[in-house]
């Protein structure tokens, strides 16, 4: 608890829930929020009415059809998740929806919709709605109100974005990856009237329309289960600041290097899911990169480049090294490092050698099952090795 939050986590028995919510409702003034998820339920109790401030609800992944008449009655409530509940009359339950007068944040993730009523323009005080994993085949008209910010309409399977869809002008972030037939050029036409849009993640396709590049004043791209050979097509996102490659097997990325080595703000650069990773030499060519993300890959090659490289931050995590890679010897001759995280990674013992790293601050190794390690770093101030927090002060080998 801090301040006037409050969280409360049901997993127990009935009589425990009502028993707490009672308690809740009669002694903590401040905001609640209360998970009820993974438990079975089939019928919302009747004691969460007596939350009077109750501002987040979690009813994800339970047996729920319907939504208690009384609902309404819950006038802090900010946030629902309904992800899992598969409902009798989705009519029904945005009307009910639509009468939260706070409510601005709905989750609604794998429960087989097949679709969105139009009611949901009666939730124009919506800023999040996330609707990933179902089976959507088109969005409905929007109304000018909705006031919509972050939108997930990911894994579904809708082709067409109605006209409307440009009339959300506060929408800053957008995901319809695994839309297979979503990107064509009039949807990226109609995108591109979004002002504000600053954060889009798209994939599960194999190539891409050349109409792409009206989307070139984004900040932040993901690029997810790809065709695609090289970003040559994205070489006009030059307000890119984070670009996060997931799962793209035919990309190569020296072409790709080259294609946005002249992006002046590109901080980021996150590589996921690669089963044999090489980074080319031309790395050194981003020149403004500060942050490198490596997640769920093997490493077969660093170059010596890196120590040509800018970057203060690099964390790999869930990540098989091979002996070739050199990783440790590699990263040691980044200058500007100052930040090393290693979440299970996986190497050759020979390889747990951390010396050198000139400039590094701050370490933190989790979940690397570590027999041995040899440190020698002499500008380390704060290490955290497992579980345990090791404060070093400066020029401690």
């Amino acid at each position: 608890m801090k301040g006037n939050s409050y969280h409360c986590i049901m997993r127990n028995s009935f009589f425990i829930l009502f028993v707490l919510i009672y308690g809740i409702a009669i002694h903590l003034p401040g905001q609640v929020s209360c998970s009820l998820s993974h438990q079975s339920i089939k019928n919302l109790p009747d004691s969460i009415r007596k939350i009077r401030h109750l501002t987040a609800l979690d009813l994800s992944y339970n047996e729920l059809n319907s939504l208690p008449s009384w609902l309404s009655e819950l006038k802090e409530l900010r946030s629902i998740n309904l992800s899992g509940n598969t409902f009798e009359n989705l009519n029904t339950a945005f009307r009910q929806l639509s009468m939260l007068p706070r409510l601005d944040s709905l989750i609604w993730n794998d429960a087989k919709l097949i679709y969105l009523p139009f009611e949901i323009n009666q939730l124009s005080q919506l800023t999040y709605l996330s609707v990933s994993g179902n089976a959507l085949i088109r969005i409905p008209p929007l109304s000018k109100k909705m006031r919509l910010k972050v939108l997930n309409i990911s894994d579904n399977l809708i082709d067409t974005l109605d006209a409307s869809f440009q009339h959300l002008s506060n929408l800053t972030e957008l995901n319809i990856a695994y839309n297979p037939g979503i990107l064509i050029d009039r949807n990226i036409q109609i995108l591109s009237y979004l002002t504000q849009l600053e954060d889009l993640h798209i994939g599960g396709v194999r190539s891409l329309p050349t109409g792409i590049n009206k989307l070139n004043k984004i900040k932040r791209l993901k690029l997810s289960s790809m065709g695609i050979q090289d970003l040559a097509l994205f070489e006009s996102f030059t307000e890119i600041e984070e670009l996060s490659l997931n799962h793209c097997p035919k990309l190569d990325l020296a072409k790709s290097f080259e294609s946005i080595a002249m992006w002046p703000r590109l901080s980021q650069l996150e590589l996921e899911q690669f089963t044999s990773l090489q980074i080319p030499f031309n790395f050194k060519k981003l020149l403004s990169l500060k942050r490198l993300l490596i997640l769920n890959s093997c490493i077969s090659y660093l170059p010596n480049s890196l120590s040509d490289s800018k970057v203060n931050y690099v964390h790999f995590k869930q990540i098989m090294l091979s002996e070739e890679a050199q990783a440790f010897a590699r990263l040691s001759t980044i200058a500007s490092l100052d930040t090393l995280l290693l979440t299970a990674v996986n190497c050759p013992a020979n390889q747990w050698n951390l010396k050198g790293f000139p400039s590094l601050k701050h370490l933190e190794i989790q979940d690397c099952q570590l027999g041995q390690i040899a440190l020698s770093l002499p500008s380390l101030q704060s290490a955290k090795l497992g579980s345990n927090p090791i404060n070093c002060p400066k020029g401690v080998a």
